[in-house]
């Protein structure tokens, strides 16, 4: 259960328009804990259309994340796209901005930045710890991914869907092994799963679903 309250309200002076503006902080409130979404400033009605999105999405998400801006209000389906287009990040070591708690918030973590051979820009704050871990993982795949085909100089690596299709890793050596049951001849690539693990799946068991995308079957 989440609910919304506004804080004490604050004034700035535009010395643009010589007004004084009034900014009303405001916040979600969920286990007992209160988090800061944005400031709504009174005189600008686009503010109030933007919270009500915000508002709109954290209900919709429990409370884990709304999307600042960008295209794509999932930041998960975002980060697929991007495996499954071989997209990479235009500052890959500069994503992810933690907010550290204070007085007013109990912190957040903001994911943003832009893609390489993609228009958008994007910006998702966090609230879940665990959610921005899994974020995290996710993007460093792309990063792997990414410095391999920079590596290989052909775009040569690809990813891998777990059996339920779940979980996704980087095929960081397609040919690690040979498989040793006995009657296979296949080899066993080392894939990198978004959870960090290392694993060496036979590449007899997996079938092909898209451009470079696999999955275990």
């Amino acid at each position: 259960m989440i609910e919304f309250i506004e804080l004490e309200p604050y004034k700035t002076l535009n010395e643009t328009q010589d007004a004084v503006l009034t900014h009303i902080p405001v916040c979600m409130v969920k286990d007992g804990a209160r988090h800061y979404i944005m400031s709504r400033t009174t005189t600008l009605p686009t503010d109030s259309t933007r919270l009500d999105a915000c508002k709109k999405e954290l209900i919709k998400n429990d409370g884990r994340y709304f999307m600042c801006y960008g295209e794509q209000p999932d930041p998960e389906k975002l980060i697929e796209g991007m495996l499954e287009n071989g997209h990479s990040f235009n500052n890959p070591d500069d994503l992810f901005h933690c907010e550290p708690p204070d007085k007013q918030s109990a912190g957040f973590t903001d994911f943003r930045g832009s893609i390489n051979d993609a228009s958008p820009v994007f910006r998702y704050r966090i609230y879940d710890k665990s959610y921005a871990v899994k974020l995290r993982q996710m993007a460093e795949l792309v990063n792997i991914l990414s410095r391999q085909k920079n590596k290989s100089g052909n775009g040569g690596s690809a990813v891998l869907l777990s059996r339920d299709g779940k979980l996704m890793g980087v095929i960081m050596n397609p040919h690690a092994m040979r498989c040793q049951l006995e009657g296979c001849r296949a080899y066993r690539a080392s894939v990198r799963w978004e959870d960090g693990s290392l694993t060496y799946p036979c590449m007899a068991g997996v079938k092909a679903i898209g451009n470079g995308i696999y999955q275990i079957i």
